[in-house]
């Protein structure tokens, strides 16, 4: 994963994760479909993966809004959060989740 957002956009999302870390704990991002691929438009949005365990419990849609408070960058935010648990189950299905595990760039981690 040698791909490196650029300084500014790597800047907002250090912010993010730190502002997302304090209200959720531990976690593990990940930076995935075109801007981590280096194929993003200027206006493309930003695509991340959240893991906490501070997931557990909270429904699906309320962990997006949650998680979603935290942003202030100039451009939207699509963000899927889960627990490591479901993580591992994701992990084998076909869809987006294996794909950002594949070819994603990790930005915080264990």
């Amino acid at each position: 994963m040698d791909r490196i957002p650029s300084e500014s956009a790597f800047a907002e999302l250090r912010a993010y994760i730190e502002a997302v870390r304090k209200r959720f704990g531990p976690l593990r991002a990940v930076l995935f479909g075109s801007r981590a691929r280096g194929t993003n438009l200027v206006s493309s949005d930003y695509d991340v993966l959240l893991v906490s365990e501070r997931f557990r419990g909270m429904p699906f849609r309320e962990r997006l809004v949650e998680a979603s408070r935290d942003w202030d960058g100039d451009y939207r935010l699509d963000v899927l959060c889960y627990t490591a648990d479901e993580l591992e189950r994701k992990r084998g299905e076909i869809g987006i989740v294996a794909e950002a595990l594949r070819q994603g760039m990790e930005i915080e981690g264990p």
